[in-house]
């Protein structure tokens, strides 16, 4: 879908993604050395064999069809592959809740969208949730599996973090391009209950995660950079 090209343009991928916690927490001297390492790890370019779009079936064989279902929010692309003849919802990415142990934000690269994929997959009745990582809740430890009351509460907590990022965002954003922008991330930080356990950047081992997320936000709601 919409992340496709990126498989084919490994700079592209380094550009709109990994670039902007390294420019705004280390300053560009230090993007040519990380990106040549980022290009390197991240192997030969190429084309999918197939580009799946919302609605698409993917035929496992044995009577498993999976169905694709967009979820744009985490990235533009995001999709999770539905088996719904078990109520299995592969995620992926898709949902990263409170994110890992470490305190930082998940990344989340368009927050409105990202409730509206929450909301989506709340309305699918649903009996396993299955994620890439170890994703926790407020009251749950990092998992990668959810089951039956396990993820509508799982849910309901990732929806409360775009919920009130959005509204710490939207305070935030007053001239916020003449701040340096560790002070701002830190105050949204803060503005987010501590039960949900997120610190500041200063203490994050992936702090990446939380400017990513941060910075689209400003861009979203208010002025540029």
């Amino acid at each position: 879908m919409d992340d496709a090209s990126y498989l084919s343009d490994h700079s592209k991928a380094y550009d709109e993604f990994y670039s902007i916690g390294t420019r705004l927490l280390s300053g560009k001297k230090d993007l040519r050395e990380e990106k040549a390492g980022f290009l390197l790890g991240a192997g030969p370019e190429f084309l999918p064999d197939r580009v799946v779009v919302d609605g698409d079936t993917v035929d496992l064989g044995d009577g498993v069809d999976l169905k694709v279902v967009h979820l744009p929010g985490h990235s533009k692309g995001s999709v999770g592959y539905y088996w719904e003849k078990e109520g299995i919802l592969i995620a992926g990415d898709s949902i990263p809740g409170l994110s890992g142990p470490d305190g930082s934000l998940p990344i989340i690269l368009d927050l409105p969208k990202y409730k509206q994929s929450i909301d989506r997959i709340l309305a699918m009745p649903l009996q396993t949730l299955v994620f890439t990582h170890g994703y926790r809740a407020l009251r749950m430890p990092p998992s990668t599996i959810r089951r039956g009351r396990e993820i509508e509460e799982y849910l309901k907590d990732s929806r409360e973090v775009a919920v009130r990022l959005i509204e710490l965002l939207k305070q935030a954003t007053a001239g916020w391009a003449d701040r340096p922008f560790v002070e701002v991330a830190d105050e949204v930080i803060a503005g987010m209950p501590p039960e949900m356990g997120f610190v500041p950047l200063a203490r994050q081992l992936s702090p990446h995660f939380t400017v990513t997320t941060v910075y689209n936000g400003m861009l979203e709601f208010g002025e540029t950079r």
